[in-house]
């Protein structure tokens, strides 16, 4: 029987900046989120919590484009 050795990539260092349509996302903000998304490892909760900021930014940047106002209901 043989048996492979696969090493595992080193992980990949967190990004300096996330940005989406020229709107930064802090590295503390991303860092802040991350403790909302459970993962195997704190690179992947990051990762998920940078995913859900960004897309968070894109939703009120639509917002913003139609013209959408939120008032307290």
């Amino acid at each position: 029987m043989k048996l492979a050795v696969h090493p595992r990539p080193a992980p990949a260092a967190a990004p300096e900046e996330v940005s989406v349509d020229g709107v930064v996302i802090p590295r503390e903000a991303i860092a802040r989120e991350a403790q909302h998304h459970p993962a195997a490892s704190s690179h992947a909760a990051y990762a998920a919590a940078a995913r859900a900021l960004v897309i968070r930014e894109l939703l009120l940047g639509e917002a913003r484009r139609l013209g959408v106002v939120a008032t307290p209901g």
